[in-house]
């Protein structure tokens, strides 16, 4: 067993069982007093997200862009190959991960300085900004962005990252579900060329997830509704949000790679067997 996966298969396993950051349960306990208050501005929220959502395609395309195409096809990798990989991606996801922090900490400092006015404008930005870093983290670890059940687990990551409670967390971790090979280089060459099907049941699920991802945002930024102070409050808050959101994406999109990789080989080591069994009858 390669010593660095079994190192980030520990490490996913602890963050599943770690607490919100500090700042985050603290803006979700704040902001819990106020959700009737702000309720209808609330049921505003989930249609600016979706609005984001729809407009995605653009953060998607230019994390593509930016990405470097000789893509290695770690499913044939040997076990110390496939560790050495997964390192080099943990690092430049790190980059991503540590990026995001600081755009969204300066994002939230320059619309906490209006107040409650412009939350209606920091918080579908801030989603975006999420958003984007987000889909360049998933891209570093392979998976392909533009796949609709992908995407989906991209928000459940995000809605955990976003939860305030640990119980709230775990209860998100268990809606977590990982189907089959998403990963090859049929489906990665096919990525440009790839159109987005529509489906009732993945409306249904993205809206569900937005719904509870915009009354946990509001209520977060629930203290920039004072003005000047809600520049300060505004940049710890995003940047905190940033920070575990990042984090779930980071640990989410480890954890798809190493089941794929365990699945393949499984796969073929039975096809193997199968093989063998096979020889030995004759």
């Amino acid at each position: 067993m390669n010593t660095y996966i079994t190192k980030v298969e520990q490490e996913i396993k602890d963050w599943e069982k770690q607490e919100p950051n500090v700042i985050q349960k603290t803006s979700g306990f704040i902001g819990k007093p106020l959700e009737i208050i702000l309720n209808p501005f609330i049921l505003k929220v989930s249609p600016l997200l979706e609005e984001t959502i729809k407009k995605s395609n653009e953060f998607i395309s230019n994390a593509i862009n930016n990405h470097n195409t000789d893509i290695d096809n770690y499913l044939t990798m040997n076990e110390d190959d496939f560790g050495n990989w997964l390192k080099s991606k943990d690092d430049n996801a790190q980059n991503y991960y540590l990026a995001g922090i600081a755009s969204l900490s300066a994002e939230g400092i320059a619309t906490g300085l209006g107040g409650f006015a412009f939350l209606a404008i920091d918080i579908p930005a801030s989603f975006g900004l999420i958003l984007s870093f987000a889909n360049k983290i998933a891209l570093e670890y392979q998976l392909d962005i533009t796949d609709e059940d992908v995407q989906i687990e991209i928000l459940k990551a995000i809605s955990v990252g976003s939860a305030t409670t640990t119980n709230e967390k775990l209860k998100l971790l268990t809606t977590f579900k990982v189907t089959g090979n998403i990963i090859s280089k049929n489906t990665w060459k096919a990525m440009s060329k790839a159109e987005t099907h529509t489906h009732q049941g993945i409306i249904f699920a993205i809206r569900q997830l937005l719904k509870s991802l915009g009354i946990n945002i509001t209520k977060r930024k629930a203290t920039q509704l004072i003005p000047v102070l809600g520049a300060i409050s505004g940049g710890i808050i995003n940047g905190s949000w940033a920070q575990d959101a990042l984090l779930a994406v980071k640990q989410h999109a480890r954890k798809i790679t190493i089941q794929n990789y365990r699945a393949f080989l499984k796969d073929n080591a039975t096809i193997v067997d199968c093989e063998d069994l096979s020889l030995s009858k004759s």
